[in-house]
């Protein structure tokens, strides 16, 4: 597998082709509603945002932090789905999912971070989170997605603190250059 330079599209003649011949045996999500990724559209991901923001809405775990919060987690979510192996869970959890949003065969837990301008990997302080979080951009106004690097949970309870853009909540923050090449998660999801 090769590491991609250039953000990807995401409308299905450009799609990767990365891990889809093992698809589902490559990672097990736990989860009670798995989907094959690659039989989703751009607008199912829609239609199950507005589902989960709806479900998510005055839960006290919900912070939506701007317009678009919630498609542009599910986008990066779905995409790390389609590229890594994985099914994408089409639940609708009004606690959340807990910050695991996938379970690999091996039991390490991923946690997808998306972002429109993904300079630092947030990990919220005073919360579980899964083994790994993954860092991508996800834009939503071009309809582009790219994993930017990843990083182990306890690497990450390391790091610095401190707020994220405007909003007062407290994280543990790497920035994107620090992060660990994608290609080197891809062993990690195989073991």
């Amino acid at each position: 597998m090769t590491s991609r330079s250039l953000c990807a599209s995401w409308s299905k003649p450009s799609w990767p082709t990365l891990c889809h011949d093992q698809f589902p045996a490559q990672g097990i999500a736990v989860s009670y509603n798995p989907v094959d990724p690659r039989s989703l559209t751009y607008e199912d991901i829609v239609a199950y945002s507005a589902r989960v923001e709806d479900a998510h809405r005055g839960q006290s775990s919900s912070r939506p932090l701007k317009k678009g919060y919630e498609l542009r987690g599910q986008i990066g979510q779905w995409r790390f789905a389609w590229d890594y192996g994985f099914p994408f869970d089409m639940s609708i959890l009004p606690q959340g999912d807990g910050r695991i949003d996938f379970t690999c065969r091996n039991g390490k837990t991923i946690d997808v971070k998306s972002a429109r301008l993904p300079l630092n990997l947030p990990r919220e302080v005073g919360k579980d989170h899964a083994d790994i979080l993954v860092l991508a951009l996800v834009r939503l106004d071009k309809r582009i997605y790219r994993f930017i690097g990843w990083e182990w949970d306890e690497v990450m309870l390391e790091q610095p603190i401190d707020t994220l853009g405007e909003f007062t909540i407290l994280n543990h923050l790497m920035s994107a250059e620090h992060l660990k090449p994608m290609r080197d998660l891809v062993d990690i999801i195989n073991e």
